[in-house]
């Protein structure tokens, strides 16, 4: 009993301290809405083959709701919240065959390298993004897609804003704009 008892008291120091490093850092787990994501699907406008990441993906609403959509894309979540990441992975596991084309990773998104990416979604907290912005232009490809949810990165015009009446803004930026 004095085993499982360490063992409990573990698991929740390291998810409730994965969740404080993730809000300290930029990323409170907060739901992307369903018109947000519809919106988002436009503005990454995927072509077959091409790489789509999801920096602080959750619980992977996002991933799952294109994956299904989009088999012919590839599909990276990358999540450091250990709650919302054993999440994807269970219902990613549960899901299997239908999300053949989707990985998630239990990282930290500033060390997660996204030089392979030709989309990037990033929902992080306003004060983060420059290190976001820095991270992008040392790694993101010219021609990657950069949409940005809620806030613009200051300094920088989005090639395009979007917004629906019950949704947040998102915002597109291509790789060479960084």
């Amino acid at each position: 009993m004095e085993y499982l008892s360490v063992a409990l008291t573990v698991g929740l120091f390291a998810a409730v301290g994965s969740a404080a490093y993730a809000a300290l850092f930029g990323a409170p787990w907060v739901p992307t809405r369903q018109a947000e994501r519809k919106s988002l699907a436009e503005l990454a406008d995927l072509a077959p083959g091409e790489k789509f990441y999801d920096l602080g993906s959750g619980t992977g609403t996002i991933l799952f709701d294109l994956a299904r959509s989009r088999p012919d894309v590839e599909f990276v979540g990358v999540e450091i919240s250990l709650l919302p990441y054993l999440y994807s992975k269970a219902r990613q596991l549960l899901g299997a065959r239908h999300y053949r084309n989707v990985k998630i990773f239990f990282r930290d998104l500033y060390r997660f390298d996204i030089s392979a990416a030709d989309a990037v979604f990033v929902f992080l907290v306003a004060k983060r993004h420059q290190v976001v912005a820095q991270k992008l232009a040392h790694e993101a490809k010219p021609t990657c897609r950069i949409i940005v949810e809620a806030w613009p990165i200051e300094g920088i015009e989005p090639l395009k804003t979007q917004k629906t009446e019950k949704s947040l803004s998102l915002f597109l930026y291509r790789g060479d704009q960084f």
